[in-house]
């Protein structure tokens, strides 16, 4: 059996209807085994209880039993129930601190996303500048090569000139050196064939002086 509740309250509170049948059902049957037992029992010479003693006593034992397993389940019953009710207040509790973190979070996030948008539109924005900007210079580009054209076709063309007459300039003064260089070794080779000459005459006298 469980515990008995110690509050009088408790104890003595009234019999619900669904128990009342069932204490019915077990006076019946306590009676059916008083009068059983009365026609069975081996007569005392001393103090003999009635039949009615006997089952008004053993009644009433019974109704209080019942009535106490009663109340200890009903206490039973309701310390679990305030258990499971204090498990499900904790759950709650911990249930809304969760929806409030979700809900500091969310607030964060949407905060987050309104300010990536706004930079998300100024970026877009200042794309959009720049390509303006980019188109704007692009055409006074293309505009300012035209108008130009000519002229600088013009100095490419000086310039691949002047380059055209530097170039000519060292070939000139490389042959110019080169002639100087032949006119040098011609006038070389005469001075040689002079002196072979002169050779020639000596050899030809120390022949003659020799015969």
């Amino acid at each position: 059996m469980s515990e008995t509740p110690t509050s009088k309250s408790d104890v003595y509170a009234p019999v619900p209807p669904e128990l009342q049948a069932e204490i019915e059902r077990y006076q019946s049957r306590l009676y059916n085994i008083t009068e059983d037992y009365q026609l069975k029992r081996v007569k005392r010479p001393a103090k003999r209880r009635t039949s009615r003693s006997i089952k008004h006593q053993a009644s009433s034992t019974v109704a209080r039993e019942i009535q106490t397993t009663y109340h200890g389940v009903s206490a039973l019953v309701h310390n679990e129930a305030l258990a499971e009710i204090r498990k499900l207040r904790e759950g709650l509790r911990q249930a809304e601190a969760r929806e409030d973190a979700l809900k500091a979070d969310n607030e964060a996030l949407k905060a987050e996303n309104e300010t990536l948008t706004t930079e998300l539109c100024e970026s877009e924005e200042a794309c959009q500048a720049l390509d303006i900007r980019w188109t704007t210079l692009e055409n006074e580009r293309r505009m300012a090569a035209r108008r130009q054209g000519p002229s600088r076709a013009q100095t490419e063309l000086e310039g691949a000139n002047k380059t055209l007459l530097d170039k000519l300039s060292k070939y000139q003064t490389a042959l110019d050196q080169s002639n100087n260089s032949v006119e040098t070794l011609l006038d070389e080779a005469d001075k040689q064939s002079d002196r072979f000459a002169e050779l020639k005459k000596i050899i030809e006298q120390y022949k003659a002086m020799v015969e």
